[in-house]
């Protein structure tokens, strides 16, 4: 009790500190989930996970109308605790939004994703469970999204403009610890360069958004690693339609991965707390010809406000062009409970 006392009188007082120079907010997310997946293999794979995070976030705003804030990002696993992203931004109404720090990149601001909900693959290369015959991840760079969205903590500059009458852009470069620019094998020749620009307009009575992306490491031959994205979102009421379309390349054309994906989405709100979603991507490696094909059905549910629950039934079909003896069939159905604060 006195452990818990001292605790509570340390949170109060920092609590008073800050808030006398800065607006305060403290968010978690926690995130329970189980996952079944089926193959034409013997092979069948039951897993259970746990995630979460917690963000500080500090904001000021001066006399002259600028904003100042901070944000600390941090991994709340038993065993990962460790500092996830932080970052400082400065932003006007007139000039945009300048973040420095260990952050994503633009591309993620700038990138389509189709309409889904939690723990359909089809929404997040993160999300990828598909395997070959043989239990190994499938071809590396085949995608199970097009959104052509990076993600990294490591340090970077980024900007982001106000939006212009339903234009907006933005561009980020990447730099290594040792103040050298980021280059994809981190040889420090190059910026690792991301851009974005978005269109938003209403058309026909229907909000309609226009967006691409291109990120590109600076490097040549074995070590280059460039993406561009394209797509479009269309929402009419509760009806959400979405397409997307993305090219990577690594490395050589002769020894490498040209991959190139292309995806569609629907999506509909059914009443304030149900919400469903059905998506299909086809990604193919031009180099190999290998292919991966992912159909994903979701739904989601609000149980209460700040807690949801979501389910997705996800398809993947994996064609090895050198050894059909590796081609996949599997489904797999992934629930999962989060709450957030």
């Amino acid at each position: 009790m006195r452990k818990v006392l001292l605790a509570s009188s340390a949170l109060v007082a920092v609590a008073g500190v800050s808030a006398a120079s800065a607006d305060v907010t403290i968010n978690v997310w926690q995130e329970f989930g189980f996952s079944s997946v089926s193959d034409n293999t013997s092979d069948d794979r039951d897993t259970m996970w746990n995630d979460g995070e917690m963000t500080f976030s500090f904001s000021n705003t001066s006399d002259t109308g600028l904003t100042y804030s901070a944000s600390i990002e941090m991994e709340v696993n038993a065993g990962q605790t460790d500092m996830d992203e932080a970052s400082m931004s400065l932003s006007t109404a007139e000039m945009g939004t300048i973040t420095l720090g260990q952050n994503d990149d633009v591309t993620s601001t700038f990138a389509t994703y189709l309409p889904g909900t939690r723990n359909m693959v089809t929404g997040d290369d993160f999300a990828a469970d598909a395997h070959d015959a043989d239990g190994n991840n499938v071809a590396e760079g085949l995608k199970t999204s097009a959104t052509g969205a990076a993600y990294g903590d490591n340090n970077k500059v980024a900007y982001r403009s106000p939006n212009f009458g339903g234009l907006q852009f933005g561009m980020s470069y990447a730099m290594l610890d040792d103040g050298e620019f980021q280059a994809g094998a981190d040889t420090g020749e190059n910026a690792d360069t991301t851009m974005g620009v978005r269109f938003s307009t209403e058309l026909a009575g229907a909000s309609v958004s226009i967006q691409a992306a291109t990120s590109d490491n600076g490097e040549d031959g074995a070590d280059k690693d460039q993406t561009d994205s394209y797509g479009v979102n269309v929402s009419m009421g509760a009806l959400s339609l979405g397409a997307s379309m993305s090219s990577n390349q690594v490395g050589t054309s002769s020894a490498g991965d040209d991959v190139d994906t292309v995806g569609y989405g629907i999506g509909y709100t059914i009443s304030d707390s149900v919400s469903v979603a059905v998506n299909m991507v086809s990604s193919e490696d031009d180099e190999s010809d290998d292919s991966l094909d992912t159909t994903s059905l979701g739904i989601s549910y609000t149980i209460a406000p700040g807690l949801n629950f979501a389910v997705a039934m996800n398809s993947y079909e994996y064609d090895n062009n050198a050894d059909n003896n590796l081609d996949m069939d599997s489904d797999e159905i992934r629930a999962s409970i989060q709450a957030n604060f």
